[in-house]
């Protein structure tokens, strides 16, 4: 399987011209220089402070086909392989240098091979990372990973098999979910244990590595886990839980409600909107649990007002960390105005037309977007068909859940929602503009495999078919809408041979068809292999909702 899936992300890789992702200009001068050059491939300009000079195709590589619109090829780069540019276009604080001190070691004269190379080896590493903690899981690892195949074209597909900083936080996150769910399930086993603690413990450093948002993911999908497997075992008494809950819920509001009249009234009183007073309430509604006047009043579980109270901090240790990093805005009392050619925008008009346009982000996550800068336009047929997939495996996961999984599900997704809302809000610009889709994209990755995870039945073979047969061709129409995109523009139909006519293409390697054969094929293979290592399950093993830990 994880040769299958290599070779899927390896067409992928092969699909696009240099420059093609969001940014890659900026990611290929940070992996080229670093901060300081790196001779002879990078070296400082000495006529101008803070810029290095690099090849053409490192500094600015799509500026020639990007400007020109989707009709223009990548033929264009020709002019650029022999010129270099001065830049400060490049990472000194943004990203974590991580990833891009791993990448630099595959930098050589040769601009085209080494962008190839540090793809491929990032999807060799997906490949090997996301089979090797799927297999732990004998009897939820089918399940597991074809709920992730079932979303993962094209847009995951692609910014996996790029060089962009996306890519390793992707595939760590999805590696992570289900390293951790193994972890759970593993308690019992010490020696599968011990091996879903080292893969984990890896999907870590690569999530962390490439993307300084990367921890903050791993934790709320984390806190996310924690409650989905506390809700799985038996031994859960709901009355206590929904009590304990009710008293948070309760206890927040009071506070936040309480603190937004006060402040209303006593403006004087500053220290009401002191950030740590929230902490202080927090610790406040922790122990009160645990007076016995409080047990003699109201019977409070302390050990679940614990967990849960333990849940909303870090929650709120998310929010801080995440908002802090930009100017923080008050959602609701936001007295920010735009005026553009006579017509005045305020805050609140954004946000209503943000919530409305809500779906239209999600959409972004199956390729209704593009791919590339957005110019990279899909035949609606793929994130049409993705949509789909992505509809059957979640929602058969959601009736086949408690109604407590259910709730998380609910819960997961909507913090998803509002933090895209309050991102877009922040930069105060429409959904569709600034805040792209693959910054949330390995949040709803993680949110998918819990869900997959969750169920108490496995998916039916009818239901696997179909998702197989409608993400095949997405995959399929998706990686030749790419291909055809950076040979001759897409102004050509994909109906047309990719060999020719042909403006454009790597100067080794296979042809533009053998690529998109390749990609078809390798992901269609994979699909049958899971379908048929399935059904070889079903018959050695009884139908269980108990998973079963891999040897």
């Amino acid at each position: 399987m994880a040769l299958l899936l290599f070779m899927t992300l390896a067409a992928w890789s092969m699909g696009s011209a240099v420059g093609s992702s969001p940014d890659e200009d900026y990611v290929l001068t940070s992996i080229w220089c670093g901060t300081e050059g790196n001779p002879p491939y990078c070296r400082k300009d000495p006529d101008r402070a803070h810029h290095l000079i690099v090849p053409a195709m490192v500094g600015e590589p799509s500026k020639c086909y990007i400007s020109q619109g989707q009709a223009t090829s990548a033929g264009c780069q020709v002019s650029l392989l022999e010129l270099q540019t001065s830049t400060a276009n490049y990472n000194s604080i943004n990203y974590p240098k991580n990833y891009f001190n791993v990448a630099r070691n595959l930098v050589s004269p040769f601009v085209e091979p080494s962008v190839v190379k540090i793809r491929l080896l990032n999807s060799l590493f997906a490949a090997v990372l996301i089979v090797a903690t799927t297999s732990i899981l004998r009897r939820l690892k089918s399940d597991l990973f074809l709920a992730w195949l079932a979303v993962a074209t094209p847009t995951t597909f692609y910014f996996i098999a790029s060089v962009n900083t996306s890519s390793w936080t992707l595939y760590g996150a999805t590696s992570f979910v289900v390293g951790l769910i193994a972890l759970f399930q593993a308690r019992n086993n010490k020696k599968a244990f011990l091996t879903s603690f080292g893969l984990t413990f890896l999907t870590v450093i690569f999530s962390i590595s490439s993307r300084h948002e990367g921890k903050y993911i791993l934790l709320l999908l984390a806190l996310a886990i924690t409650v989905s497997e506390t809700a799985s075992n038996k031994k859960v008494n709901y009355s206590d839980f929904y009590k304990a809950l009710t008293y948070w819920l309760l206890g927040i509001s009071v506070f936040f409600i309480g603190r937004d009249l006060l402040s209303g009234w006593l403006i004087s009183f500053h220290l009401l909107r002191d950030s740590r007073l929230k902490w202080v309430a927090l610790t406040f509604l922790a122990l009160l649990p645990m007076l016995n006047l409080t047990q003699k009043l109201v019977k409070i579980n302390r050990a679940y007002a614990l967990g849960i109270g333990s849940l909303i901090a870090a929650l709120f240790l998310v929010y801080d960390r995440v908002s802090g990093s930009f100017t923080r805005i008050d959602i609701l009392n936001d007295s920010r105005v735009e005026v553009d050619e006579g017509i005045r925008t305020t805050a609140f008009n954004l946000l209503i037309n943000n919530v409305i346009n809500l779906p239209r982000f999600i959409m972004g996550f199956f390729g209704s977007w593009g791919l590339g800068w957005f110019e990279l336009e899909m035949t609606h047929a793929v994130w049409l068909l993705s949509l789909q997939a992505f509809l059957l495996v979640t929602v058969f996961a959601l009736r086949k859940s408690s109604t407590l999984h259910r709730a998380l599900f609910v819960a997961t997704f909507g913090v998803m929602c509002l933090a895209i809302l309050y991102a877009n809000q922040q930069t105060f610009t429409p959904i569709g503009q600034v805040i792209q889709p693959r910054y949330f994209l390995p949040f709803f990755l993680g949110i998918v495999i819990i869900a997959a995870a969750n169920k108490t039945e496995r998916y039916p073979n009818s239901l696997v078919i179909t998702v197989a047969i409608l993400a095949t061709i997405s995959n399929s129409i998706a990686l030749r809408d790419t291909i055809r995109r950076y040979t001759t523009g897409q102004d050509v139909f994909i109906s047309k041979s990719l060999n020719n006519p042909i403006e454009w293409w790597w100067q080794f390697g296979p042809q533009p068809e053998t690529v998109w054969l390749t990609g078809t094929l390798a992901f269609a293979a994979l699909w049958a292999i899971l379908i048929y290592d399935r059904n070889k399950e079903e018959l050695n093993a009884p139908n269980s909702p108990t998973p079963e830990l891999a040897s």
